[in-house]
């Protein structure tokens, strides 16, 4: 079963998948923060292959953590792998963009 709640006046959105995924979003000023959790042991940001290298050109997987960086402007690991934090900055001056967040 999943979840998900809305408080349009702080902006957040937090979902959960089976209570055990929990994903909130949220803004701050020109900001999106996507915070991802789960309940597993995590993982050695070290360990994950460079899904551009040769050998891993034709992995079915390994590709998620290398989009994230290309995609998002900051991320970060915590509780060892089991919690990401992106950040995306949308800029004041793009087209369609009026007023805060």
């Amino acid at each position: 079963m999943s979840t998900t709640a809305l408080d349009p006046l702080a902006g957040v959105i937090v979902a959960s998948l089976d209570n055990r995924i929990c994903c909130v979003a949220c803004t701050e000023s020109w900001d999106i923060v996507i915070v991802v959790r789960d309940p597993g042991e995590g993982f050695a940001l070290k360990d994950v292959r460079n899904p551009l290298a040769a050998e891993n050109l034709h992995s079915t997987h390994g590709r998620g953590i290398y989009l994230i960086n290309q995609l998002m402007d900051e991320v970060s690991f915590e509780r060892k792998g089991a919690e990401i934090c992106m950040r995306k900055t949308v800029a004041a001056s793009a087209p369609g963009v009026s007023g805060a967040v």
